[in-house]
This record gives C-alpha cells, structure tokens and sequence, in this order.
C-alpha cells in the first residue's frame, strides 16, 4: 500500500476476465430479418410512388390523345439503357476475360476472385453506359428518323443531316468504345504491376497467395502484357476513327468573327489530321507486329515498348497539329489575314443565312431588301397619307399595363395580369385593322385566401376574361381606354372592334383554366362551386367538368395515381367532393403543357390570347421551335443555337385547356423526324381555323435571334465583312435610365413599296463597331417582319437599308433629344417631385409615307405611395422628328405641336383633357387656374409656379387616396398651370428653340 492509498501493481496484476454472456441465437436472426423487412418496405413504396407517378403522366396523355408521347420516350429508354448497358458490359466483361487469365496464373482462386470482381465492375459500368444512352434517346430516335436537308456543307459537301442526325450517334458509340477500351487497359495495368510486385518481393516477405503448379509470376506479367498490347492495338484503331469523324467538329468551331475552318484548319489541321490516320494505323501495325513478335516472350520490356509507341503517338500527334497550323497561322495567314480568310468568311455567311433563313437571294428568298427615300422630318401630308398607321399609333406600354389593368379592371386581389398581348381586330367601322393591347385575367395563386387544399384546387381553379384597351388613346385621368373588360367580360367603348366582345356568338365563355401563372392543379366539376367573379348578390360562380380536357378520376388506382403523382398528397384521394363530371386538371402552364406533350420543342417567352368568336373561349397561342446547336459553319447566339426554325403553332383552349400542335413545314428535316417519332401529334397547318390563323404573330424569340444574326450576315462581300465596316447592331435606348438593347415590338405599319398597313415585327440597327471605340447611335437599317398567315406558312422579312449620308435618328439619339428639350425636361422634373416617379416607355419608331419617320414614347408617372397601391398613370405622349421634340396629353395634340398646326389630325381623337389649355390672352374658364397675380413676369413666373405645385401635390394626395376623380381634377389644372408658365416663359422671352440631334 503506498501512500497514495493504493497498490500501483494492481494496475499490472491479470484481472479476471468478464463472464461470457450467452446470448440466444434467434435474437440477431430477428433483428436481420427486421432491417430486411424495413428495407424491402422502402423498395416497395418507392416502386409504388414510381409507378403511380407513371399512371399519372400516362392519364394526362390520354387526356390529350397522345399515349404515343408516353409510351416513345418510355420504350426508348429502357431499350437504350439496355443496349448502352450491353455494349459497355460486354467491353469490360471481354477484358474480365484477360484479367482473369493473368490472375489465375497468381493464385489457384484467381480466375473466380477476378470473375466476380470483373462482373461487378461491369455492372456497375454497364449501368453507367446504359444510363449515358438512354440519357440520349432523342439524339439516337432523330438518327432513326432523320430526314436529309437537301443540302451540304461548303467545307465538306455532306448533308446537314450528317452533322445534325449521324455524328452525335457516332460519337456517342466512340465515347461507349473508349469507356471499355480505357477500363481494361487500366485493369491489364493494374495486373501487371501486382505481378511485378510479387515476382520483386523479398524472399522473407510472405505472401498469401498459392501459384498452380508450374506457374510463376512471370506468367501473369506475360499474359498482363499481351493484354495491354492488345488493348494498345484497340487505342490505334479508335485514334483512326476519332482523327477522321474529329475534323468535322471542326466546322463548329468559333472564331473571332465567324464560325467553322478558318484557313489554317483548313489547310494544316485538316490534312494532318488524314495523315494521322494513316500513322494511327501503321502504329496498330507495329503493335499487332510486335504482339506476335513477343507471343511468348512479353516481358516489361515488351510492355516499356508499348509505353513508348504510345507516348511517341500522343506527342508527334500533338506536335503535327500544333507546330505546322502555328507556322502556317504566322507565316501565311496572320500577313494576309484577309485574303486568306476570304473563303471561310464566304462559306460563313452563306451557311449562317441558310440556318437562319435569311437568305435574300434565289428561290427560297426569305427576305426582301427594299429601298427607302431620303428621310426629312414628316409633314402633315406624310402623315395623312397614310391614316391606317396613323391610327394604330402604339403609345400604351407594354410593361406599364399590367400593373394599371391590376388597379382599373380587377375586383380581387388574387387575379392578376401576367402578359400584354399585342394584336390587332378587324374593324368594320374602317374597313382595316385596329391594334389593341389585351391583358388576361388569371387567378393569382399566391393570393389566394386560406390556402387549404379545398381552396387551392377546387375553388378557385380559373381565371376570367380579358381587358381590353386602345394603344394610343387615355382617360384624363391617366387611365387607358378600356375597349372590352369588367366582369361579366362585355363591350365597354363602342370603338371595340366587334371581335373583341366576341362578336355574334351568343354563349361566350372566357373563363382561363390554363394561362401564363396556373400552375397549380385543380379539379373541375366537382360539388364544391367555382369561383368566376364578384357580382352585386355574391360570388359568380360555376361548375365545369366534361367539357375540360382533364383526366377523369373515377377509378381508384387512377384517383390514388393523380393524388400523389399530380397533387403531390393524399388530398385529392381523401377528398369527397368528385363526380363523374370530375375532371383533374394538370400542367396547367402553357409553356409547360406545350413542352410536356412536346419535349422536343423549345418555347416562345411571349404566348399571347385570342378571343375567338368561332369558339366563344378565350385561345391561347404559343410559338415553338426546333433548334440545333451542331450546324456548321453557322452564326451562334450566346447559347450555342447555329439552327432554329418555327416548327409549331400550339394553340391551348384557355377554356377547356385543349392543345393542338399545328406544324408549320412538315418538310423541315428536325420537324419531319420528330413527326415521324411522334406520328398523329403535328397537326396539318392548313386544318388551323381561319380566324385563328389571321391572329397569328411572327414570333419574338425568332426574329431577336434573327435580327441578332442578320446584323452580321446581311454582308454579301468577305472582304467587307472582314474589314467590319458595314456591320449593324441592335439599336440602344434608355429604360430606367440603364442603356440597353432595343427589344423588337409590334406595330402598324405601311411597309415600303406597298399602299396599306399591316402588322408587322419592327427592330432597327445603328452602325456597329469592331473595335473598342465609341458606337455611333443613328438609325442605319431596319427590319421588318411580316405577320399575315393567312396566304403563308413562311411570311417573309423585309429589310430596309438607309443612306448613312441621311444620318437618321436612332432612338437612343431620340432620347437624346427628350432630354435636352427644355419644355419636357421641367415636366419631368415637376411630375418627378415628392417622390413620384416619372417612366419613360419604349422609344416607338414609326415610317411613314417611305421618307420620313415619327418617333413616340409615353410618358408616365407612377405616384409616391406607402402602402403600394399606385400604379402607372400616363400622363404625356411625346412625339419627335429629326429635330423637334414635343409632347401634349394627347397624340393629336402632340403632333400638332410638333407640327406648329392647328389643323385637326385626321383619325386621332383630341386631347383627353376636359378642360383645354388657355390660349394666349383669353380669360382662363371657370375653375381653372386663377389669373396670374399683377407684377412682373417674373413675379408672375414664381407665383405660377408655387401654384403649380400645390396644384400637384394636391394631385398626388388625391392619387394617394384612391380619389381618381378628383385625382382627374387636380392633374388637369396641373395641365392648365403648366400651358400658362409655358406663355409666361414665351413672354419673358426665354422660350427654348428646337434642339438639334447630337
């Protein structure tokens, strides 16, 4: 015992071990066999939710009519899986087989221990494999069914199709070969450095392994070697075949200014490139050579030979392409960069207008290059001469409305506007067209009321109507003119074109069970009532079912099935409120409904409405496309798009969310595979309605892509190109006070060389730099596309070049001018005050009479409010010519300014104001404006203006309120202030002179 109070030798003494404890056996059987229970539950619920999830899909294809579009993609990828998982697996298992005669001559077990691991290995990378193929099912189908373009490559003089349909299989095969190829040679490796490790070993090393009889390590080593010879041979073979499939990668390649072989790929890499299959194959020559050569003899030096034959091939391969294509590239090229790069320049432009259907020339012309006059600032002659396009003058803003819309024609906060649409109805008051800007009134699902599943999915399931407004005409108020709205949807101005209120179909139902912001899925017909609108003795609502193109649910397994795979729960299962009429409607959203029955289609960012008198529904129509990334020697957009094709105009009935896909040229060759892939899904173009077909638009996305191309390829000569100095750009202009690109829009108008209107898709082009240097901002082009489908699957584009001598206008030029114009400069910045916001719509430009142009932007201004409840209010137009800006509370009155006229403008309302502006000397009209106060014009000056801004603080209160009507009151002796300082600044004589462009 130590003075610690213990022995320390008790801590080295033997302590009695622990007595055993008897576990009974069954106790780890049961726990096993529970954890196997538990885990075969889980398998099974997945399987389960997977195959609900299926029938759910499956039950909205039927819906539609279209089981093909699941079942296709379904077969295929299982098919591809399983032949992806075959190749690969069979690769790797064919050098299991080696691996295992190596390791068999290591150990007696070796051959069974390799077996199973290779097996393994296999699986696992023959899944791997088939998941890659099957991954790819669309590339391999359109391979399947592709169809030729009727046209090659200048570089090549292949067919399209090789590039589009044949080599992405091909490389996908190569890339399988290769997988196995690679697995192996690394397994052979990986035998012959354990072999070598053994036979190396120290002597007094054990090592646990028991050799036949007769069999040395060195065996393994030679059988390892052989292995990995042959492997080599297999590498020689596929650098064959990816040297001469690898050069027509090249035809995508991009370079500084264009696309495909520039002249040192053509001249260097090219043919080096074929003479590399050459030496690919005299090196599997000499491998298969020595192979036989050292049969039984293959020792490390066998395998360092490999090595070296290997290494000789991947450095004189690089070494060919690089040094050579630098040489040429420096010596050749770079001096003469311009004559030397003249062919591939040429091939570009050709290719690039092929791919993007801007050829001007020959047969399949796609645009008409016209003239235009020498621009001068319009007259009142240019402008009446032509009255279609002066009527339809767009000034409503698109990004503007929907917030106005929310506040003028909407009775609940959980409607909301998603979209402006830009059409144009027939009038029959004028004979033409009128352009009409149309917002759909859809549920607004994140504000639905108690979001309970009873609320979300079969109360409010719809949208209703639409509101209608004038482009060019407004209230005093600031408020657009309402054609067609309220609920119940009906006429309210008798200016509506009759089409608008659905004309003379007596039943009209706009209700929107499928727009732009539904989302969520719903049930219609069931016995919960569905709410349309608010009316003076409660809630409309109705009851829908049968007439929806939904999945009926009547059946248990398929009520379960669209419970968990569409609604994501239990509650649609749990739910008893279905009939037989009950019909679930799901992929509400149009660019995803069109998309879901159309995987192979990329979506249009603008779908658009319709009212359809023939149906007396409310139509959707979504443009969609084909699109490639893999055409040569074409223009790329930031994507990598080089192709792209209005394929589809899918037309969704917001009513009963019926989808039809109708195809625009069945002859295109992506189109045309995919109608064969999908037989009975593309609809015949000519079986579209008459009536819809008048509605239909250019598309957006199309025509910015085209546009975005046609700036540089509109080039004919490779020199010019080269050089840069006829390159174009997208016009800039300022919105929110951020320089951007102009966005193409919409409008009437009277196309050069023609006598009518027509709508038409604008954008114009300033001149465009190659360099670093500052950008000149005049309008140097413009390009126009034709919308009328009526006589045409393929409206054609029109192209209109300007003198640069004229130095035109561009509209960030015309903004320019905006600003520096006095007038509306201390309009901006009165309206401006107390934290309004003044908004700047999108710069209009207009051609009128083929000499001149008219440029318009609205001018709004969006109150100062803290509970966020203002909304846009447009308040001036502002109208411009080359030199002059002016702007008034009406279009007529603005270009009466402009013009210094008094004479009416034909086919244009007055000004919206009910009280007009003072002319000079008359006595002010009763509850105007008091007469301004005695004294100088100065002090006359100061006093109007502290009135004007009583004036319009007293307007901002009023809009604050929710008080539009005194709102209206206040704004227009705002008006009447601002024409009297107008005379007062005339009289003190500082009135300003009309700007010049800068």
């Amino acid at each position: 015992m130590s003075a610690f109070g213990f022995d320390p030798e008790q801590f080295f003494r033997r302590r009695p071990g622990r007595p055993r404890v008897i576990r009974q056996p069954g106790r780890y059987r049961r726990r096993f066999i529970g954890a196997a229970i538990v885990a075969v539950l889980i398998v099974l619920f997945l399987i389960a939710r997977w195959l609900l999830g299926l029938r759910s899909d499956y039950l909205f294809y039927r819906s539609l009519g279209h089981t093909n579009v699941f079942w296709t993609p379904l077969v295929a990828h299982v098919v591809l899986f399983l032949i992806g998982l075959g190749i690969t697996g069979l690769l790797v298992g064919v050098n299991v087989i080696g691996w295992a005669m190596a390791a068999a001559q290591l150990d007696r077990r070796g051959r069974r221990v390799i077996a199973w691991v290779g097996a393994g290995i296999a699986l696992v990378v023959g899944i791997i494999g088939g998941a890659v193929v099957s991954g790819q099912w669309q590339a391999v189908l359109l391979w399947m069914n592709g169809h030729s373009f009727g046209a090659s490559d200048p570089a090549f003089h292949s067919d399209y199709s090789f590039f589009l349909f044949t080599l992405p299989v091909i490389d996908l095969l190569l890339g399988l070969i290769w997988a196995g190829v690679i697995i192996g040679l690394l397994g052979a490796l990986a035998l012959t450095f354990v072999a070598l490790a053994i036979e190396n070993s120290p002597e007094d090393v054990p090592i646990p392994l028991s050799a036949p009889a007769g069999k040395t390590p060195r065996d393994a080593l030679r059988v390892a070697v052989l292995h990995a010879g042959i492997l080599l041979v297999a590498i020689f073979v596929l650098a064959t075949f990816g040297a001469h499939f690898g050069v027509y990668h090249l035809a995508t390649s991009s370079h500084d200014t264009f696309v495909g072989l520039d002249a040192t790929q053509r001249n260097v890499v090219r043919p080096v490139l074929g003479g590399l299959q050459v030496v690919a194959i005299v090196f599997a020559v000499i491998t298969v050579v020595v192979l036989a050569a050292r049969w039984r003899r293959a020792t490390v030096g066998t395998l360092a030979g490999y090595g070296g034959l290997l290494a000789v091939w991947l450095i004189g391969a690089g070494l060919a392409q690089g040094i050579p294509a630098a040489i040429y590239q420096n010596t050749s090229v770079n001096p003469n960069a311009q004559v030397a790069q003249t062919n591939p320049i040429q091939d570009f432009l050709t290719t690039s207008r092929y791919a993007w259907a801007l050829e001007d020339t020959g047969p399949n012309a796609n645009v008409q290059s016209r003239s235009f006059g020498s621009p001068h600032p319009p007259t009142l002659q240019d402008l009446t001469a032509d009255p279609g396009t002066l009527r339809n003058v767009r000034i409503q803003d698109y990004r503007q409305l929907p917030d106005t819309l929310a506040q003028v024609d909407r009775s609940r906060s959980y409607q909301t506007y998603p979209t402006i649409t830009v059409d144009r109805y027939a009038d029959p008051s004028t004979g033409a067209e009128t352009e009409v800007m149309l917002g759909p009134r859809e549920i607004a699902e994140g504000d639905i009321p108690n979001t309970s599943f009873v609320n979300k999915a079969l109360n409010y399931t719809h949208g209703y109507g639409v509101t209608a407004v004038s482009v060019n005409q407004w209230a005093a108020d600031g408020k657009p003119q309402v054609l067609v709205g309220q609920q119940p949807m009906r006429q309210v101005s008798p200016a509506a074109p009759p089409d608008l209120f659905f004309g003379d179909n007596a039943k009209p139902d706009p209700r929107v069970y499928c727009g732009l912001s539904t989302t969520q899925p719903v049930v219609s017909g069931t016995q919960q009532r569905e709410f349309d609108y608010p009316s003076t003795t409660g809630d409309a609502t109705t009851s829908g079912g049968t007439d929806e193109a939904g999945i009926p649910i009547n059946g248990f397994i398929d009520k379960l099935a669209v419970s968990i795979g569409a609604f994501n729960g239990f509650d649609l299962f749990l739910n008893n409120s279905l009939t037989d009429r009950s019909r679930a409607l799901v992929h509400r959203e149009i660019k995803d409904r069109v998309q879901t029955l159309a995987p192979f289609l990329t979506m249009d960012a603008d779908p658009y409405i319709v009212v359809d008198p023939e149906s007396g529904h409310l139509v959707w129509i979504a443009d969609a496309y084909v699109k490639s990334d893999l055409f040569p020697e074409s223009s790329q957009l930031g994507d990598g798009t080089s192709y792209m094709r209005n394929a589809v105009k899918a037309v969704v009935d917001a009513k009963t969310c019926a989808t039809t896909l109708y195809v625009m040229d069945v002859q295109e060759p992506i189109t045309a595979a995919w109608n064969a892939i999908y037989p009975g899904l593309l609809v015949p173009f000519d079986r579209m309605p008459a009536y819809l077909r008048s509605h239909l638009r250019y598309p957006e996305d199309l025509f910015s892509a085209q546009a975005d191309v046609y700036s540089l390829v509109h080039v004919q000569d490779a020199s010019v190109f080269f050089n840069g100095s006829d390159r174009y750009r997208i016009s800039q202009e300022l919105i929110n006070n951020n320089q951007q690109d102009t966005q193409p829009y919409y409008i009437e108008a009277t196309l050069p060389g023609e006598s009518s209107p027509q709508f038409l898709l604008f954008q114009t082009f300033s001149p465009g730099t190659s360099g670093s240097g500052s950008s000149a901002n005049n309008m140097t082009a413009w390009l126009a596309a034709k919308c009328d489908y009526t006589k045409t699957n393929h409206p054609k584009l029109v192209a209109v070049r300007l003198n640069n001598a004229d130095n035109v206008l561009g509209p960030l030029q015309f903004d320019n001018n905006i600003t520096a114009n006095r007038d509306v400069s201390q309009q901006i910045t009165l309206l401006g005050q107390q934290r309004s916001q003044v908004i700047l719509g999108n710069v209009i430009v207009l051609p009128f009479n083929n000499q001149s142009f008219l440029y318009v932007r609205p001018f709004y201004v969006l109150a100062a409010s803290a509970s966020g409840s203002s909304f846009p209010l447009l308040q001036y137009v502002i109208v411009g010519t080359q030199t002059q800006v002016a702007d008034d509370t009406s279009l007529s009155g603005a270009i009466q300014k402009l013009l210094n006229t008094t004479q009416q403008i034909p086919g244009l309302p007055g000004s919206p104001s009910p009280t007009p502006s003072p002319s000079p000397g008359a006595s002010p009209s009763p509850g105007a404006t008091p007469a301004p106060t005695p004294g100088t014009v100065q002090q006359q000056i100061l006093a109007l203006a502290a009135q004007l801004e009583q004036d319009n603080q007293a307007a901002q209160a009023a809009l604050k309120a929710g008080d539009y009507a005194t709102y209206g009151r206040e704004e227009a002796k705002v008006q009447q202030d601002l024409s009297a300082l107008q005379q007062l600044l005339n009289q003190a004589g500082v009135t300003p002179s009309p700007t010049p462009a800068r």
